[in-house]
């Protein structure tokens, strides 16, 4: 029995890019910020587009428009972008406070430390 199984191993890493990508998309902000931490090749998935963009309010675009200072919101990705929207933001003509109520804080604050933490891992 142990015969198969040894047999029937898999490596997630083999998997093409945009596949490992398409599945993190189904995850959650903290998990593939701890998959971004296994290896180079799964760093480069986790940190995509595709996986950070499933991550976003589907109104997102509507947020960005109505920021009251859309410097703020100045992302060169969607990792980038979703970090600024866990954040308070004036939007509105500074009539409204957006806040990330739809992610618990308890998550958000692990997921913050870990995008921190693979920012500062992507830069080296």
């Amino acid at each position: 029995m142990n015969h198969m199984a040894s047999s029937c191993s898999f490596n997630i890493e083999s998997l093409p890019h945009d596949c490992v990508s398409e599945i993190l998309s189904h995850t959650s902000p903290l998990e593939a910020c701890m998959v971004s931490l296994v290896s180079p090749t799964l760093r480069s998935s986790a940190n995509s587009d595709t996986v950070w963009r499933s991550f976003l309010p589907s109104d997102y675009e509507d947020i960005v428009s109505s920021a009251v200072n859309p410097f703020i919101l100045s992302f060169s990705s969607y990792k980038q972008l979703f970090h600024a929207l866990c954040h308070p933001l004036l939007i509105d003509q500074g009539n409204k406070v957006r806040t990330p109520s739809s992610i618990s804080f308890n998550s958000l604050f692990h997921a913050l430390i870990l995008i921190k933490s693979s920012l500062l891992i992507s830069i080296f």
